[in-house]
């Protein structure tokens, strides 16, 4: 039987390079999937490149994780679906505008918005859920900028990261004899919305989203209460067995 034959799975971001692949993931082994997105568009092309064969599986909730009306809608629709045994949040993008001194408060807070505050608001609502469905999962998706400034101009990156460690380290403290299992998946390496077959067999601190969505898939199925880091390339691969 596929491991997730029979099971609901919401993944925040779905839409994006590492949900994504999460999503397909999960769909391929015989799951359910709700993605949030702020864009219909966006939904409806990430539905159009799935297989056939999956694509009456995956649902679609437009909202802005962003705002607790936004998490309301995404929790009401998905819940009201099927229930849900697992949720990945993976929420925040890229950024590099420049730096700490160069931004406006205006800047600051709106990252701390488009990366945190979702993150406080999707953990909020659907933990208490969780922790009364069994075998269930809550997976936070982290990097590393918050410890290393790895790119120039990621000063604001390097803020929401170091946040989201802490954020981590609360939720899974606080949960770590609840009946849900919270972990951290915490990405170091630029990870890009195509096969990892297509990077040279040298390359380690650049992969697909492929493989990184089935390393992540892995941890959910043996219900992962740890920080999982996938440091180089090879640390997602041997994740992914």
């Amino acid at each position: 039987m596929a491991a997730f034959a029979g099971k609901h799975v919401f993944v925040a971001g779905g839409t994006g390079i590492v949900g994504s692949a999460v999503a397909k993931e999960v769909l391929q082994q015989g799951g359910k999937v709700t993605v949030s997105t702020r864009s219909q568009d966006s939904f409806n092309a990430f539905k159009g490149k799935l297989p056939a064969e999956v694509q009456g599986n995956v649902f679609g909730v437009v909202a802005d994780i962003r705002t607790e009306e936004g998490v309301k809608k995404i929790f009401d629709e998905t819940t009201k679906r099927a229930p849900v045994q697992h949720v990945v949040a993976c929420i925040g993008s890229w950024w590099q505008g420049g730096k700490l001194v160069d931004q406006t408060l205006a800047e600051f807070n709106q990252g701390m918005l488009d990366r945190v505050t979702g993150h406080f608001l999707l953990f909020k609502t659907f933990i208490p859920y969780l922790d009364k469905q069994q075998g269930s999962t809550y997976t936070i998706l982290t990097g590393d900028a918050g410890n290393d400034y790895v790119a120039p101009n990621i000063s604001l990156i390097c803020v929401t990261s170091g946040a989201m460690n802490g954020f981590s380290t609360a939720a899974r403290a606080e949960h770590k004899d609840s009946q849900v299992a919270v972990s951290d998946f915490r990405i170091h390496i630029m990870v890009y919305p195509k096969p990892d077959s297509e990077f040279p067999s040298t390359e380690t601190h650049t992969m697909g989203n492929d493989v990184i969505g089935k390393a992540i898939v892995n941890s959910i199925i043996k219900r992962s209460r740890d920080r999982i880091d996938v440091r180089v390339r090879k640390d997602a691969h041997e994740l992914a067995k």
